[in-house]
């Protein structure tokens, strides 16, 4: 049996969640033994394994979370040392930018023979200040070294990351996430359930409502075209500043996250990305 720990910050409703679930549901458990590792889930971006039934145990280390501050790294990290070396994985997989640092490094420290670390993005632009950015690319670049094989989502992700010495050719690979078919929606009826105007074109953002995402460029494009609605589905940090930013307008509405995403497409007309940078975007 093989046993193999996966690592990420948070298990939020986003990209990283779902790609989580469907290979936790697409390996052969008679053959692997897996087991989730992550940080406290946040309620305003949700909590993806809620209610959900996967084929792994779940641990949840509250340090592995964001912006803890360098005590809480290193306890996390300690923490989660001790974890690795009572579970013995044979692979640990790491996702997301913090849990890939602390996850390689634990890992190491834990003496697992391999170690895998998906990019779901980047933080090589759109994210901090360009010094903060050399240094989290510097620290990259010296995780590399430790990585045993690198997946990265979409070809485009991978090649930034090449050119910026991130990874290597021969010790990365593309991946694309997984992709189902979805249930087609009467669009009258899928409006009239999640309560929106039942007439009228609907332009709607999916997605967690955070800086890389800019629902500002968003609520921009509904000043623009009044004469459309304009659907937030989701949730996230800037909520809050995002509903007082549309509060004079009226073609503005607020959905918070919905399990079934068939559905909101179906109420749309219009699905607008205003990402500043994405991986592969699952909402389109």
């Amino acid at each position: 049996m093989i046993r193999v720990v996966h690592v990420l910050t948070r298990t939020n409703v986003g990209g990283p969640s779902v790609m989580l679930v469907d290979l936790l549901e697409g390996v052969d458990k008679t053959r692997v033994q897996q087991t989730v590792v992550r940080g406290a889930p946040v309620v305003s971006e949700g909590d993806y394994l809620k209610d959900r039934t996967v084929n792994a145990e779940v641990i949840t280390i509250g340090g592995l979370r964001r912006s803890l501050g360098v005590v809480g790294e290193v306890r996390s990290l300690f923490t989660l040392v001790r974890t690795l070396r009572k579970l013995r994985p044979h692979i640990v997989h790491t996702h997301m930018a913090k849990a890939g640092v602390i996850g390689r490094l634990a890992a190491v420290l834990a003496r697992v023979p391999v170690r895998v670390h998906t990019y779901h993005g980047h933080l090589l632009h759109g994210y901090f200040s360009p010094l903060v950015t050399r240094i989290f690319t510097s620290i990259e670049r010296m995780l590399r070294t430790v990585t045993t094989h690198a997946l990265v989502v979409g070809a485009a992700t991978r090649r930034d990351l090449l050119e910026a010495n991130v990874v290597k050719p021969e010790q990365s690979s593309t991946i694309m996430p997984a992709a189902r078919p979805m249930q087609r929606h009467n669009r009258k009826q899928a409006r009239v359930a999640l309560g929106l105007p039942e007439n009228g074109v609907l332009v709607g953002f999916v997605g967690r409502l955070t800086g890389i995402k800019r629902p500002d460029r968003f609520v921009r494009l509904a000043q623009a075209v009044p004469n459309a609605t304009f659907v937030f589905v989701g949730n996230g940090p800037l909520r809050d500043e995002t509903v007082a930013s549309a509060d004079s307008l009226t073609n503005v509405k607020f959905l918070d996250w919905h399990d079934d995403v068939s559905l909101v497409l179906g109420a749309l007309d219009v699905v607008v990305l205003t990402s500043d940078n994405e991986g592969v975007p699952l909402s389109l």
